[in-house]
């Protein structure tokens, strides 16, 4: 069907006609432990300028690979050819399993059970099975090159002055790591990431 109106002029569009659903996706980081390790979920106030010596780094460059159907993600593919490389700054509260180099525990069950309660006041239904998934992601931001999801629940809704509103799922998932810089270099560009923040949120 094509859009009623000048589709030039976005605002002429019309929206219902067009057949047209919107949704939003809402993070909140919970005040809990990480969500796969048993390190304390502690945010340091740090920049790039007052980042201590004494925490170590590690260098990684990340690479694109095909998944379970033997297909190549379109978003890694893009971010492989950009050239960059990263730098992880190991806080106090980051140990192995924030640089990849140990097998996640099971969830933190502080943050499953804020996740549950959330879940029973949006008279959602729970999953009978929690299994973690793994998202492609190669912008850095995660050691592994993937940030682990959890499904929760399905099928809730959110009670407002404005009317009921459908909340489709409700997961728990690890934070990804924080930026502290971004530069250029001869050999492409080097981003640098603070492992603190690196596990929960809902």
């Amino acid at each position: 069907m094509e859009p009623i109106g000048d589709v030039a002029n976005p605002a002429s569009l019309d929206p219902e006609s067009l057949g047209f659903m919107c949704g939003i996706e809402v993070h909140q980081q919970l005040a809990t432990g990480k969500l796969h390790s048993r390190q304390p979920g502690e945010l340091h106030d740090i920049t790039i300028e007052t980042l201590p010596e004494d925490w170590q780094r590690y260098y990684r460059k990340l690479r694109s690979s095909s998944g379970e159907g033997g297909a190549v993600d379109v978003a890694a593919r893009f971010e492989a050819r950009r050239n960059r490389s990263f730098v992880y700054c190991q806080a106090p509260n980051a140990g192995l399993i924030e640089l990849d180099e140990q097998p996640p525990l099971p969830h933190d069950e502080d943050a499953l059970d804020i996740s549950l309660t959330v879940s029973g006041m949006l008279g959602a239904h729970p999953v009978p099975l929690l299994q973690t998934m793994r998202k492609t992601v190669v912008d850095g931001s995660n050691t592994s090159g993937f940030q682990r999801t959890t499904l929760v629940a399905t099928d809730g809704v959110l009670e407002t002055d404005g009317g009921p509103v459908g909340i489709d799922v409700l997961c728990l998932e690890e934070d990804s790591a924080r930026k502290l810089n971004s530069k250029l270099t001869p050999s492409g560009e080097v981003v640098t990431w603070n492992l603190d923040g690196s596990e929960t949120h809902s």
